[in-house]
């Protein structure tokens, strides 16, 4: 089973039904509802270092990844294992912070906004 996390650059906080919509848009293929941002390219970049992705591995069984990371420059896109969902999901919460990214877990419907959003 995968472990699927939704991040994208937003201007305002969103709540979890707002949310749900942007991430079911962004599951069909549309992004028209994210704003551009080299942020994504950048946040996805930078989580590689860490947990590279899987067409860089010769062991897959080192990865978290059940598909390596989807970025553009509107959304990322990261499905892992649930397995490994615990131990990198701290570093993502990290790095979405630090890019300035909402995070949106689909199977908990719980929203993570940027530390330097106010709510």
């Amino acid at each position: 089973m995968s472990y699927d996390l939704y991040l994208w650059a937003e201007p305002n906080p969103v709540t979890a039904e707002q949310a749900a919509d942007i991430c079911n848009r962004l599951a069909n293929g549309d992004e028209a509802s994210t704003t551009p941002s080299t942020r994504h390219l950048e946040f996805a970049a930078e989580l590689v270092t860490h947990y590279p992705r899987l067409e860089d591995l010769t062991d897959l069984d080192d990865s978290p990844w059940n598909m390596s990371p989807d970025a553009t420059d509107r959304r990322v896109i990261l499905c892992l294992g649930l397995s490994q969902a615990a131990e990198a999901g701290p570093l993502i919460l990290e790095l979405a912070d630090r890019y300035n990214l909402v995070c949106y877990d689909p199977s908990t419907r719980q929203v993570h906004h940027p530390a330097q959003t106010t709510i």
